[in-house]
């Protein structure tokens, strides 16, 4: 699943991201032990920032074009898996 983006003044409504994890969670057959978070440059920001805040709903996070404006460390997530490529420098 994936959200559509809304009108707001942010790039991620992490509130909304968790709200509809749990939502799919309980609509559908969800194997709890293998949500991943992914996102390409702003969509990279997001996933890292989900899981910064999220950490009991994800199994791992893959973030492309990973140099992203809040410098997420892979530490910050370190019982997450985490794997993130390009743009780094």
């Amino acid at each position: 699943v994936y959200p559509v983006g809304t009108n707001e003044n942010t790039l991620w409504n992490h509130d909304k991201l968790r709200e509809l994890i749990e939502e799919s969670i309980q609509r559908y057959q969800v194997d709890t032990n293998r949500i991943v978070v992914t996102g390409h440059s702003a969509g990279s920001a997001g996933a890292q920032e989900l899981a910064l805040r999220s950490q009991d709903l994800l199994a791992g996070v893959m973030a492309g074009a990973f140099e992203s404006i809040i410098k997420v460390s892979p530490c910050s997530v370190e019982d997450l898996p985490f794997w993130g490529f390009g743009n780094i420098s």
